[in-house]
């Protein structure tokens, strides 16, 4: 049997769907919600390339599907059994540990992915259909191992140590001895999330409330609503995560008010929330409650008894009983049905949180500009009993004339806003960007009756991490890197994630990647310009590291000017990384270990829109470092590292400048 040979049997429920099993075996998965179904499959077979089906539910397979069986059976005994993967790591249940980063490279998790179940995740069958565009991403790596250990490793082997390595290490260490090249791929599909300015603009300008009055301009008095909100409203930077149990995404973006239509320095600005469904359609509507309070019984019965009312009309039989009858009925009825409808949301908002909607930050007025919740990022947090989403933004505070930081739980009823501040440090005036992450043991669960902690990287370069109180916001400084090398453009943007669940852990070593945004100034592309990169930060006996540095991630993209009349450089130009709104696993390469991987990434353009896009090969990527690259299992702090660091530091802002050069000569307006 060749390998462009298929089959033609196919798999069937009793409702009469049926799906040719091996032409398309992706579209498969669509059984698996199905109520119909039960008993479980699957086939694994690499050699007739298709794809590998996930606890599959079937009630009739026709077509001698035993057949098929025993031959994908033959195929995977004899693929497995000849393949060159070193998988003395070959499970059947997740392995929970490693000893050390190469060690990832030898797993063997491909039956564990095999039977993963997707249903509740995510990712969705089109995604296997999209095409992906390869991008070949430069990185630099700046924990190398060192030249002793370099040389006694070279002694016991007989061999002689890296050119790179001379007898002055310091000195020698340039950038392509730190650089690192790889593939990354990013999915041809793409989607604009939606919004409703002038829905928004109607809500928060309702009621005569000093937030409603300054959020007006006797400039707009002859305008039209939808002027006014394409002149001087403004949504942008979407952070978007997943939420299994409810299975939607939520999205937190920036909405600004600035009546001169001047976007970028705000008058007033506030959070919106949005739901989404697995395809990324919004979920208008969509009920979730506090997990803080609990819901009376009665409270249940009598949103019932208001949606009965609501729904209810008794004016049809007055329709030929004179014109003026019906019309006082109806313009009646229109008046309870406003009442009923303001007890049934003053209800609901006691118990639930409602999408779409502003989150309830408040903030004081004042005068000037910038007042209120801006920069929002998100963050998930799980232990067993619940996932709950965190909002971490910046917000001026008159009374003390200062920026600070802030969390916000959208999905807690009692004290859902901490303030943060660090102890014995005195704070700079304005403080943002602080990048959010979460540590692979949730200290949350020591105590039912703490919310537990975040940690922050607060700076990059040298790095410095904090680790804060959800109850209180206090923080305390858990690291900090003491060398003199400064990357102050180098900046926070999307939080922090933990390698996918299905990734053993390295035995005493955590693991994270992220996006942070770098913003340089006068580089050759207008006055500002922003762009993605990418970091893996690790953690060993308390020591924070930046493992690896992706100067720039902008997948060769033509980026919106901040004009939206093109892609050229002009004043701002602006790519701003927004969150990962998941990252999974679901495939491994029998015949060389490569997984498949796919990571959902929001980013903004121009301060305008909030685009999404898939990533896929990640995890490759992250990985082969440790392939590719002599990497010191354990950091250890000294001048020999700080050499190291200052060098990859000073390749990646060297790569910045000449990216942004590059991009600038070739994005010039006519």
């Amino acid at each position: 049997m060749s390998e462009d040979d298929t089959f033609s049997y196919e798999l069937s429920s009793d409702d009469g769907h049926s799906e040719h099993l091996l032409t398309d075996p992706r579209k498969i998965i669509e059984f698996a919600p199905s109520p119909l179904i039960y008993g479980k499959f699957r086939i694994i077979c690499q050699k007739c390339k298709f794809f590998v089906t996930r606890k599959l539910k079937c009630k009739s397979i026709k077509n001698n599907l035993n057949k098929v069986l025993l031959v994908c059976i033959f195929f995977l005994v004899l693929f497995t059994h000849k393949n060159n993967i070193k998988s003395y790591y070959y499970t059947h249940t997740a392995l929970k540990t490693v000893p050390n980063e190469k060690d990832l490279l030898k797993i063997d998790i491909a039956n564990q992915l095999h039977i993963k179940d997707l249903s509740k995740s995510p990712i969705i069958p089109n995604i296997f259909q999209y095409n992906f565009t390869e991008v070949n991403v430069t990185g630099f790596v700046s924990n190398l191992q060192s030249k002793k250990k370099l040389e006694n490793e070279a002694h016991s082997n007989g061999t002689a140590p890296e050119a790179s390595y001379h007898k002055d290490h310091h000195s020698s260490v340039t950038c392509d001895d730190l650089q690192y090249n790889n593939i990354i791929e990013i999915s041809t599909w793409n989607t604009l999330l939606p919004d409703d300015l002038v829905t928004i603009r109607r809500e928060l300008t309702h009621g005569g409330t000093t937030l409603s009055k300054e959020l007006q301009d006797h400039n707009e008095e002859k305008m039209t609503e939808v002027e006014i909100v394409s002149k001087n409203w403004f949504r942008f930077g979407g952070a978007a995560v997943w939420l299994e149990r409810e299975q939607c995404f939520v999205v937190y973006s920036s909405i600004m008010y600035q009546p001169s239509g001047m976007k970028g320095i705000p008058k007033i600005s506030v959070i919106g929330a949005q739901a989404f469904d697995k395809d990324w359609n919004e979920l208008k509507g969509k009920r979730i409650p506090f997990h803080d309070i609990s819901i009376p019984k009665d409270v249940t019965k009598e949103l019932s008894h208001l949606e009965k009312k609501l729904s209810y009309s008794n004016c049809d039989n007055l329709k030929n009983s004179g014109i003026n009858f019906y019309d006082d009925c109806i313009a009646q009825m229109t008046k309870e049905k406003l009442k009923l409808q303001q007890t049934y949301e003053e209800l609901l908002s006691r118990y639930y949180m409602t999408y779409p909607s502003i989150l309830n930050i408040p903030f004081d007025i004042g005068s000037g500009r910038g007042k209120g919740a801006e920069d929002p990022h998100v963050i998930l947090k799980q232990n067993g009993k619940y996932e709950e989403p965190i909002v971490i933004f910046n917000m001026y505070n008159n009374t003390e004339g200062n920026r600070r930081v802030y969390a916000f739980h959208p999905h807690r009823r009692i004290d859902p806003i901490v303030k943060f501040f660090i102890e014995d440090i005195k704070l700079s005036a304005k403080e943002k960007n602080w990048t959010p992450f979460f540590p692979y043991r949730d200290e949350s669960e020591i105590s039912v009756f703490s919310r537990g902690f975040i940690y922050f990287i607060y700076a990059y370069a040298p790095l410095k991490i904090v680790k804060c109180s959800l109850n209180d916001g206090i923080c305390e400084v858990v690291f900090e890197d003491l060398n003199k090398f400064e990357h102050a453009e180098m900046r926070g943007a999307t939080q922090f994630v933990k390698l996918p669940t299905d990734i053993p852990q390295v035995e005493g070593k955590q693991m994270w990647i992220g996006f942070p945004k770098t913003h340089l100034s006068d580089c050759g592309c207008g006055v500002s310009y922003y762009r993605p990169m990418l970091s893996l930060l690790t953690e060993t006996n308390g020591s924070y590291h930046l493992e690896l540095m992706v100067p720039t991630m902008d997948f060769n993209r033509d980026v919106l000017s901040w004009d939206l009349k093109g892609t050229y450089c002009g004043g701002t130009n602006i790519m701003s990384p927004n969150s990962i709104a998941y990252w999974e696993v679901v495939d491994q390469d029998a015949a060389n270990g490569k997984f498949e991987d796919y990571l959902g990434f929001t980013f903004s353009e121009a301060d305008e829109t909030t685009r999404v896009v898939v990533l896929r090969n990640i995890l490759n990527y992250i990985l082969d470092i440790y392939d590719e690259k002599k990497i010191s299992n354990q950091f250890e702090i000294g001048k020999e590292s700080d050499t190291i660091i200052g060098s990859a530091l000073q390749c990646v802002k060297d790569t910045q400048w000449t990216n942004c050069a590059k991009y600038g000569k070739t994005h010039k307006k006519d």
